[in-house]
């Protein structure tokens, strides 16, 4: 409408940007308003009186959500395809390790295969919580850690690090699966918060 000869633009333009957010974690998305402009600064409203010039806001969402870019399917297929690289590099790594130390050869193909596929699993497994949460959260991390944990040493697949067969016979009523779901779950959250996850 026209007031007082001016025409005066009643909205302002909103910027969102979710696409900040990554998959392991990611900078704050953030909603910014930009001003009036300057003819809508000075037009007259209501009774004749100036309109006050609009403050610039800038509001931060928190940090969690990012449900958009969560549910979106480029993410989706995205969470899956990213981890690959990085399992296959560090399988590499901790299998030849493996083979090192063992002083075989042979040891490398069941090592290689074993640590990959725990690092790959580790990480997709985040990627439907993080669709039915519809948020990033370090609590997928160390849930996944201790899925895999346990189950990975109640099939007898994977070991439970730090701890030994001593600390089992001490301590008759601590179950091997349950100590590894605690050692990898807690692995699991040290890792996400490294990569800037929170709660």
């Amino acid at each position: 409408e026209d007031f007082g000869g001016t025409r005066s633009r009643g909205v302002s333009e909103v910027s969102v940007d979710f696409l900040s957010a990554g998959c392991l974690g990611g900078s704050v998305p953030s909603v910014t308003t930009m001003p009036l402009d300057d003819r809508a600064k000075t037009s007259g409203v209501g009774h004749g009186g100036a309109m006050p010039p609009a403050p610039p806001t800038t509001s931060l969402l928190p940090r969690h959500f990012s449900a958009a870019v969560v549910l979106s399917r480029e993410h989706q297929i995205n969470c899956i395809t990213k981890p690959i690289a990085p399992a296959v590099v560090f399988g590499a790594v901790f299998g030849g390790f493996t083979a090192f130390s063992g002083g075989s050869a042979n040891l490398f193909p069941g090592s290689f295969a074993r640590n990959a596929g725990v690092i790959f699993v580790y990480n997709v497994m985040q990627c439907p919580m993080e669709a039915i949460h519809e948020r990033k959260s370090l609590w997928h991390n160390v849930l996944s850690g201790a899925i895999l944990g346990y189950v990975g040493v109640s099939t007898n697949k994977i070991g439970v690090p730090i701890l030994t067969q001593q600390h089992f016979m001490m301590l008759p009523w601590l179950r091997p699966a349950v100590a590894a779901a605690a050692v990898y779950g807690t692995f699991g959250g040290i890792l996400g918060s490294l990569g800037g996850k929170w709660f």
